[in-house]
């Protein structure tokens, strides 16, 4: 006699939410939440934090691996400029959609910004 099992077909994550941006005069932060949790996807393996600057002619992807939900963009040489930024999660399953973009022009307007290690 064989038993059958019903498994639940798993899926990529949906996209992470609550993106928020911080930035001072040479960093732009990025901090995000998990997407919202489904029975039918696995533990997030990595975020991929995509940005570019406007008018954008590439795009740059930076792997954050694990549940890290903050990655910190190197801006000095784009001071004054218009970014795109968006992040997207991958699990055992696939890489899912990306979070709808965030826009932010770097310039003289100041901020702190803390990042717990």
């Amino acid at each position: 006699m064989v038993d059958s099992f019903l498994f639940k077909a798993q899926t990529p994550p949906g996209p992470p939410q609550n993106i928020t941006l911080l930035s001072d005069s040479h960093h732009i932060g990025v901090q995000w939440s998990p997407p919202v949790i489904t029975e039918s996807y696995d533990v997030i393996n990595k975020y991929v934090v995509s940005w570019g600057v406007l008018p954008m002619t590439t795009e740059v992807h930076a792997v954050i691996n694990g549940n890290v939900t903050v990655s910190i963009i190197s801006i000095a040489e784009y001071h004054g400029r218009l970014f795109r930024i968006r992040v997207r999660a991958e699990n055992n399953a696939g890489v899912g959609p990306y979070s709808n973009p965030k826009y932010l022009r770097t310039g003289k307007d100041v901020f702190i910004l803390k990042v717990a290690i």
